[in-house]
């Protein structure tokens, strides 16, 4: 098990709290996990700040979507490759309340 696979994720947004379609990710993502190798997500965004670096995921297969995950961000993307960004991370204004004390 030489080397890695990149997934392009054609421009999705991290930062979207709305779902975004990205046209043949699924069926890319099933192939990678195929290969058994680390997985990198490339070509990612940030906001409307930039485009970010490659992004080493982990990825976990449910009936009808994988979800990849990497740092405290869950990309869940379906079969119909309509993809949802879950952010694990309390808000900021949570964390300043439990910091603060």
């Amino acid at each position: 098990m030489n080397g890695y696979i990149s997934i392009d994720c054609k421009g999705l947004n991290l930062l979207a709290e709305e779902a975004q379609t990205i046209n043949g990710l699924y069926n890319e993502i099933q192939e990678a996990i195929a290969t058994g190798k680390p997985l990198y997500a490339t070509n990612l965004v940030w906001g409307d700040v930039s485009a970010i670096s490659p992004v080493q995921v982990f990825s976990v297969q449910w009936d009808g979507y994988v979800i990849l995950t990497a740092s405290t961000l869950q990309v869940i993307v379906t079969t119909e490759d309509s993809v949802t960004i879950n952010n694990l991370a309390p808000a900021q204004a949570e964390t300043k309340k439990r910091t603060s004390k």
